[in-house]
């Protein structure tokens, strides 16, 4: 169960072996399905060495390059400002976090050197889902540790992990034009020993109606091996305020660009025994590498599901020897 205190204080690493690698993340990801854009706002801390790791980003339409973003203001080496903790800190990015109503709410504010602005408030829908709590999530229930280590998305970086759906209310000021936000979307917050490469595969994808209704999910994959999705890792319905978790999944990639999804399938069960079928096609894309040897190719998707539209995204994302060895 996620507790106010892993949102507002930083995760101790668990070893001095794992201290090399450990690594803390929160994530914000929305859309603008009017103006087919989408942004990021991401920070990851690695405490033990002082440093942390922070992109923002806004993407219109299909970009192949990181440079045909709109903006991209990646910083690898910032100094982690003395005596922070992750539910409030400013970094020298004019990047700032503050946890309002924790673990559910947060303001973040971001001004760029480039003179962009962002300011957004985040309002938590439901309970952040616990993906490693067994009450909560059907799949850890059954799973063996074994398992799950290999199946949970980014192996060790999701040993703690959280994802959430949100309503998203503020404004985004880029390039003399004032865009105004108020969008259902997902954020992310995961604590563990996170590798520079050889992470694991995933499709970290969600889907969202409104204050109603998103369902989002983590699936494996391995698209040199074809279009499907699975196994599904973890995943919840929000409905209504409450959440369910997924117990059985599968998707497809029905049209892929290179690693880029441009049209897929799901299906999804939840605990009530209620299925899912949704079906979506891309609306803009970007390759993130949120590390070197890692990317996350990046859609967003317009989806259809029992004649009801709504907005969201998937990240395929797959590490540097992967895809290179693909090519041989």
């Amino acid at each position: 169960m996620i507790t106010e205190r892993d949102a507002l204080f930083f995760h101790a690493p668990t070893s001095k072996e794992d201290a090399l690698y450990w690594a803390e993340t929160n994530a914000w990801t929305f859309y603008l399905p009017e103006e087919e854009m989408m942004v990021i706002v991401y920070a990851l801390f690695r405490k033990p060495h002082g440093i942390v790791l922070t992109n923002v980003y806004v993407v219109k339409g299909f970009c192949r390059y990181p440079y045909e973003a709109l903006h991209n203001d990646f910083y690898v080496h910032l100094p982690i400002p003395a005596g922070i903790e992750i539910g409030k800190y400013q970094l020298a990015n004019g990047l700032s976090v503050e946890v309002t109503k924790a673990p559910m709410d947060y303001k973040v504010d971001y001004v760029a050197r480039d003179g962009t602005e962002l300011h957004f408030t985040y309002e938590g829908l439901m309970p952040p889902y616990d993906i490693q709590d067994p009450r909560m999530d059907p799949i850890t229930a059954v799973r063996s540790k074994e398992a799950l280590a290999e199946h949970q998305g980014f192996g060790t970086a999701y040993n703690g992990h959280f994802d959430h759906t949100g309503h998203y209310v503020g404004v985004l000021k880029l390039r003399g034009k004032t865009y105004p936000i108020d969008n259902v979307s997902t954020m992310d917050h995961s604590w563990g020993v996170r590798p520079e490469s050889r992470s694991g595969n995933m499709a970290w994808g969600n889907i969202h109606f409104g204050r109603d209704l998103a369902i989002h999910s983590i699936f494996t994959i391995d698209p040199r091996a074809g279009g499907a999705y699975g196994p599904l890792a973890h995943g919840y319905v929000m409905e209504n305020g409450k959440c369910y978790g997924l117990v059985s999944g599968k998707g497809e990639v029905t049209e892929r660009d290179g690693f880029y999804s441009r049209s897929i399938a799901v299906e999804a069960e939840d605990v009530r025994g209620k299925t899912y079928h949704y079906t979506g096609r891309a609306m803009a894309a970007f390759p993130w590498y949120y590390l070197p040897n890692v990317c996350g190719f990046h859609t967003m998707l317009e989806y259809e599901m029992g004649g009801r539209k709504a907005y969201g995204g998937v990240m395929d994302f797959l590490h540097m020897d992967y895809m290179i060895e693909g090519r041989l």
